[in-house]
């Protein structure tokens, strides 16, 4: 007679026996002389591939000196699963864990982000999450080669702060603020005087909520822009 999970399968009487089903399974055999023996369990189990989803954001800015943690959620398969984390296409040593934890985030630990999950029936590779770094001062300014330069003040913004840029191309230009996932929550079309400086009040009401932004002004010469940092 045949067993699953411990309990007798109805009709399951002969010296072969067929399931689908997942459990474990035994059979115990009895003799011409009335003696049982009891085969040893097999156990059947459902091997699914591993497949896993990225927790947000697929865009992350972090600050110098910062803690950066990028993690990943199992969504379906089988386990023993293993975890491995590489960045721009290079293995992360000792990266195996679920959550990918960067205690005091550089510069140099900025770039393309993505685990490697693998089980009995196969491999997945999570969605990629982008890290860039920016200064631990992100209010100093330096100009680049064309003199150009941004400043917010203050920050982190609380309810106002000041946008000024200087040397950049008079004429028509663009103000527009982008939350960290890339989306555009702000935009303002402006107007560069001839002396290629330019200052404008930046509201907090106009943004979604606090957290970290990116300001972006276009004009026709190119873009500058600038971390804004916004609390509540």
């Amino acid at each position: 007679r045949w067993f699953r999970n411990g309990s007798a399968i109805p009709l399951a009487t002969f010296s072969t026996y067929s399931s689908r089903e997942t459990g474990d399974y035994h059979v115990l055999v009895t003799g011409a002389c009335g003696q049982t023996t009891r085969s040893r369990t097999v156990s059947m189990r459902n091997i699914v591939k591993a497949e896993v989803g990225l927790q947000p954001p697929f865009e992350l800015r972090a600050k110098e000196g910062t803690s950066v943690e990028i993690r990943i959620t199992l969504k379906s398969g089988s386990e023993p699963v293993t975890y491995q984390w590489a960045v721009d296409g290079q293995e992360i040593l000792g990266a195996v864990e679920p959550t990918l934890r960067i205690a005091s985030v550089k510069a140099s630990d900025a770039g393309r982000y993505v685990c490697v999950v693998r089980n009995e029936c196969g491999i997945d590779v999570s969605n990629a999450c982008n890290l860039s770094v920016y200064p631990d001062n992100p209010t100093s300014v330096d100009e680049d080669e064309r003199g150009q330069s941004m400043r917010i003040t203050p920050m982190p913004m609380q309810s106002t702060s000041s946008l000024a840029i200087k040397g950049v191309q008079p004429g028509a230009a663009t103000v527009s603020i982008h939350d960290v996932a890339g989306r555009e929550v702000f935009m303002r079309p402006v107007m560069i005087p001839a002396d290629g400086a330019f200052t404008m009040s930046l509201d907090a009401t106009l943004l979604p909520s606090a957290g970290s932004y990116v300001v972006r002004v276009r004009t026709e010469s190119g873009e500058l822009s600038r971390i804004l940092l916004v609390v509540p």
